[in-house]
């Protein structure tokens, strides 16, 4: 069964950062940076990033990397914006076929980025950007 995170309630061993994967080869390049400052910035002992397809490393790969490790509590943190189809069934499944692979240890599926305020500031920012580079 795929549990949903509570962080307040959950101690674990192991942060594993899925995205979807891209076939330009510099797009993995913002999230290993987000999960070196994920592991810097909060203490995590484990910060791993993966992806479902198109460039490695690939969920299995980093799952196994993190067991290896000692990790036997890991959170799978999706790096969507939505809680869509692969949140819904491509990373549950890759989750469901982890826990078979891998008995005794437990993983957790966090949420989509979603909405929240800094988004919206994010988003803004951007607007601000691309208008400046439009008076240039």
């Amino acid at each position: 069964m795929v549990k949903k995170i509570r962080p307040e309630n959950q101690s674990f061993d192991a942060v594993i950062l899925i995205g979807h994967g891209s076939k330009k080869p510099d797009a993995a390049k913002n999230m290993e940076k987000i999960a070196r400052r994920l592991k810097q910035q909060y203490s995590c002992r484990i910060v791993e990033p993966c992806y479902m397809s198109l460039n490695p490393p690939y969920f299995p790969e980093i799952l196994t990397k993190c067991v290896c490790a000692g990790a036997r509590k890991i959170i799978v943190s999706p790096y969507f914006l939505h809680d869509g189809f692969h949140i819904k069934h491509t990373i549950t499944d890759l989750i469901k076929e982890g826990l078979k692979q891998n008995p005794g240890i437990k993983l957790f599926l966090g949420k989509s980025l979603g909405f929240d305020e800094s988004i919206v500031d994010l988003v803004w920012k951007r607007i601000c950007e691309t208008n400046t580079r439009q008076h240039k």
